[in-house]
């Protein structure tokens, strides 16, 4: 199968690893990541090589002939990245996002809208939490069980294909509406980042990154299920069925059993919030994708839907205010 990643970030390295290793011919989109071979993925004990046929920056060179699509750049992206590649994708293409929160099937109703033998799918989450060792060289990954999607058509057809290729359980969604409130980064990062930083003024500086789950705190799980609290508010009102509490999904039940849960992740060992090391120290990166797409997209979609359907919202609207105050919305980047 002939299939494009577009992005060449943490989750774009990590799926030619799981795609490509099993020898299907893989290209990929990015505007800075230029001639990569091959990539070698580190999973648990073993080593998986992912095989890149062709890397661009040229639409027409890597997706005109694609049968599958996968987005996996930040949602602020992802509208521009639809608007680039549109007159170059096939009729019967199937195009998804990894993950689609916040609207993805909206933006491609609003670019693509009319291509009725799309096929169009969207991830609740990415399948696998990845970090870059070298780019366009080799990633860290771990591969989750499960993933669930919505799907415009052909569910079933999906459901198996993906199965096929990333070696996971898929699950079907409802609708979209379960992809697009998310209750994952958007709520888990945001918490964090405001327990953080929401004290932060220019001049202050750390004397290193922070680690942001091994040094997780009351506070940080205290808001974390506040906010999810409000989410699955929402959720209840619109009689949404697969989507799950946080403390549910980590199966816990106070603030303290979630602090030792996210601590005790093995997976989440070595992530440093987003920082920038400058001559004095060390700075938020407040251009970073944990504030550019799990707040500026993630928390500001569930917040306007708690604020339409009469929600009281107020944590997620206080940790949303605090942190959208400190991007700099004129740096957001439009490819990746």
């Amino acid at each position: 199968m002939k299939i494009c990643i577009i992005g060449a970030g943490h989750i774009g390295h990590a799926l030619v690893v799981m795609l490509a290793s099993k020898a299907h011919e893989i290209n990929m989109l990015s505007s800075h990541l230029k001639n990569v071979d091959e990539i070698v993925g580190y999973y648990e004990d073993n080593i998986i090589v992912g095989r890149v046929n062709k890397i661009s920056d040229k639409p027409e060179e890597v997706v005109s002939e694609a049968e599958l699509l996968i987005l996996s750049v930040p949602a602020f992206a992802r509208l521009e990245v639809l608007k680039r590649i549109k007159d170059h994708i096939r009729d019967d293409a199937i195009i998804g996002a990894m993950p689609g929160i916040a609207g993805f099937d909206l933006e491609i109703d609003q670019v693509l809208g009319g291509r009725d033998n799309l096929t169009v799918f969207s991830a609740q989450r990415v399948p696998c939490i990845a970090r870059i060792i070298e780019p366009g060289k080799s990633v860290r990954l771990y591969i989750k069980k499960s993933m669930a999607i919505a799907v415009n058509e052909n569910k079933a057809v999906i459901k198996n294909l993906l199965e096929n290729l990333l070696g996971l359980n898929i699950y079907l969604l409802d609708s979209f509406l379960e992809v697009n409130l998310s209750n994952s980064n958007p709520i888990l990062h945001s918490a964090r980042l405001y327990r953080l930083f929401k004290d932060y003024e220019l001049g202050i500086f750390y004397p290193e990154p922070i680690s942001f789950y091994e040094l997780w705190d009351d506070l940080s799980s205290e808001t974390l299920i506040e906010m999810d609290n409000e989410f699955m508010e929402i959720v209840n009102k619109l009689g949404l069925n697969n989507i799950k509490s946080l403390k549910e999904h980590y199966e816990v039940r106070t603030v303290s059993e979630m602090t030792q849960k996210i601590k005790s992740i093995k997976a989440f060992k070595g992530i440093y919030a987003p920082m920038i090391k400058v001559d004095q120290g060390y700075i938020p990166n407040f251009n970073s994708r944990y504030f550019t797409e799990d707040v500026e997209f993630g928390v500001k979609f569930n917040l306007e839907y708690g604020l339409k359907l009469g929600v009281d919202v107020n944590v997620m609207s206080k940790v949303y205010k605090c942190l959208h105050t400190k991007i700099d919305l004129n740096k957001l980047f439009f490819f990746q």
